[in-house]
């Protein structure tokens, strides 16, 4: 095998290793990728982290992705569910294709 192709499926390896998430005030900022390999791992991590906040609004600060699947959007939505009444999540700096995909499968209003 030449070393392209040992490339090439090194990069398809499985890596269950969670983005890395920073809790600053009421900001949780994901860090890295967040795709079908890793999104049980930093669903869990990010559940702990804002099962922790009790600010009314949890920000969620998207700049620092260096990929963004519609996985991380199940994510998201997950931990939506498991809020409190009182508590909602605000999407910050969310990426062009990532707001494509919000707004065409009309989920505007709950993130």
């Amino acid at each position: 095998m030449n070393r392209l192709a040992k490339k090439n499926l090194k990069s398809h390896e499985s890596d269950s290793t969670p983005a890395n998430l920073k809790l600053a005030g009421d900001t949780l900022s994901i860090i890295g990728s967040v795709h079908f390999d890793n999104a049980n791992t930093t669903y869990r991590e990010g559940n702990k982290i804002i099962s922790s906040i009790t600010a009314p609004v949890i920000n969620i600060d998207l700049s620092q992705l260096s990929q963004s699947h519609t996985v991380l959007l199940a994510v998201i939505i997950q931990w939506i569910r498991n809020l409190s009444a009182k508590q909602r999540i605000h999407l910050e700096n969310v990426p062009t294709k990532m707001k494509a995909i919000i707004e065409a499968s009309r989920l505007e209003e709950i993130l």
